[in-house]
């Protein structure tokens, strides 16, 4: 039980870092826009009505970009196809974007940010996969562990609040176990999933 608890606080540890860093990496982006959102309340030749207009509508523009940023790195249905069409879409938002005003220096710096959130999450998926699957194997092993160990077990993962992440990135994850060998098709959340149960174990993976 102390191997557990080390190796989901571990994972813990990393996961929890990650998540600030996404944290951080927004507001890295919302600095780069605050100047722009500035001019917009200091322009004196807009009326109140033209600068709340125009405040909504930048951030509109910027959160589309980021939605269909995240999309990209998110969505595991993406064919060559809808990636072009997606990529499409991507410009369309940067444009809008230039037309708000924003400089080409920071639309980079912007789409820099992109890729850093999409790293991020990645670090997460790898490192909750490797959780996973470390999890079933233990449960593997440990097959005739008393209910007092298995109830121990389920108390530390939910306290740590794994779960609640494995349950957010879970297709990604069922993706990264396949890369790994692992079978693991992409069945729908079982309704146990969220009480506890380990992703590999609740969908029948086997090494």
């Amino acid at each position: 039980m102390m191997v557990a608890w080390a190796d989901e606080q571990l994972t813990t540890n990393l996961v929890e870092t990650m998540d600030t860093k996404l944290l951080n990496l927004s507001i890295m982006a919302e600095t780069i826009l605050t100047p722009y959102k500035t001019a917009i309340l200091a322009n004196g030749q807009m009326s109140n009505i033209e600068r709340t207009s125009a405040l909504a509508q930048l951030q509109v523009d910027f959160d589309l970009f980021q939605a269909l940023s995240e999309r990209k790195w998110m969505d595991l249905d993406l064919d060559d196809r809808s990636l072009a069409e997606l990529e499409s879409r991507i410009a369309q938002a940067i444009e809008s974007l230039v037309r708000a005003g924003i400089t080409d220096r920071d639309i980079s710096r912007l789409s820099e940010l992109q890729s850093g959130r999409a790293k991020a999450v990645m670090t997460i998926v790898t490192a909750l996969t490797l959780n996973e699957i470390r999890s079933f194997n233990v449960a593997e092993a440990n097959r005739n562990l008393e209910a007092e160990a298995r109830q121990a077990q389920r108390v530390i993962r939910n306290g740590f609040h794994l779960q609640d992440y494995v349950n957010k990135y879970r297709e990604r994850i069922q993706l990264a176990m396949q890369k790994m060998g692992y079978e693991n098709s992409r069945k729908p959340l079982p309704k146990d999933f969220a009480a506890g149960k380990s992703c590999a174990s609740a969908l029948g993976s086997s090494n």
